[in-house]
């Protein structure tokens, strides 16, 4: 692995190379925040509502658009009802955000009922938002 950085001899792998060009100081930076209520108990009952409420943060420096966020709700669950404070909420693609200026934050609040008693865990993720400014989503270069 001698013809790239950081030179750490191992020749299985590619290393990343950062590199700036076209500097600026904007750049969007999205924080998720996801809670559920009731979350406490060993087990979830198929006759209690959760609320699932989603909250996100531009603490980047200029407007990010085009916000895609999954809704991350476990497929035994039923959404009754989704209101959000900024864009639309669809079933099949989740919460659509136009445009999230800089400091500001909207939130995602979806009512749901289990369809069977279990346990259950959910994950949820920014599946989309522009511009992109994160360098390392792309794939590195093979090594030659």
């Amino acid at each position: 692995d001698i013809d790239s950085a950081p030179n750490n001899g191992v020749s299985t792998e590619d290393d990343y190379v950062p590199y700036e060009f076209c500097k600026t100081n904007n750049n969007i930076d999205l924080n998720l925040s996801i809670s559920v209520n009731p979350s406490s108990g060993t087990m979830c009952g198929t006759s209690t509502d959760y609320v699932w409420t989603t909250i996100i943060t531009n603490e980047g420096t200029m407007a990010a658009t085009d916000i895609q966020v999954p809704n991350g709700i476990p497929l035994s669950f039923i959404v009754n009802n989704a209101v959000v404070s900024i864009g639309t909420y669809y079933p099949s693609a989740g919460w659509i955000i136009p445009t999230l200026n800089a400091g500001q934050s909207a939130t995602m609040t979806i009512t749901t009922k289990a369809t069977i008693a279990g346990t259950f865990s959910g994950c949820s993720e920014i599946k989309r938002a522009f511009p992109d400014n994160d360098c390392y989503r792309s794939q590195p270069s093979t090594d030659s």
